[in-house]
């Protein structure tokens, strides 16, 4: 389970006296746990995924924010690597456009129309190794043409 992967990271951390990588882990340990109570229950490998997956999307939105602010977007960057390490490894753009054409294909998908199909079948084949965004720029490609 990633969350005890995170507990032994934060132990080396503090070993290591590794302030910035401490403070990283132990934010995403609270958000896991934050998530645990909510559910009232163990989350399972998915769930603690896609709690992940979310820091990184916020991380990676502040990341635009910041464009004049070289400290700002060295931090953040430094934050998504030591959160990556969790995740399952990130889809290339050439492979999630494979999947979308595929799966536009088999699904007899053709147009703008089908965007909301596609994106309803594809995002769960991707779920925690492929952002949303790219996921709907690939399908955009496809059935414009």
């Amino acid at each position: 389970m990633i969350l005890e992967q995170l507990k032994e990271k934060m132990k080396e951390s503090m070993k290591k006296k590794d302030k910035f990588t401490l403070s990283v882990v132990r934010m995403a340990i609270n958000k896991l746990q934050q998530k645990s109570k909510e559910l009232n229950r163990e989350l399972t490998e998915a769930e603690e995924i896609d709690v992940l997956s979310k820091e990184v999307k916020q991380r990676r939105e502040a990341l635009k924010m910041f464009a004049d602010r070289q400290d700002l977007i060295d931090q953040y960057q430094n934050e998504i690597k030591i959160l990556e390490e969790y995740l399952p490894e990130q889809m290339s753009e050439e492979e999630i456009m494979q999947l979308v054409k595929e799966k536009c294909q088999e699904l007899g998908l053709t147009g703008p129309q089908d965007m909301g199909r596609a994106m309803k079948s594809i995002m769960p084949l991707v779920k925690g190794r492929a952002d949303g965004s790219v996921v709907r720029e690939c399908v955009n490609k496809v059935l414009k043409g």
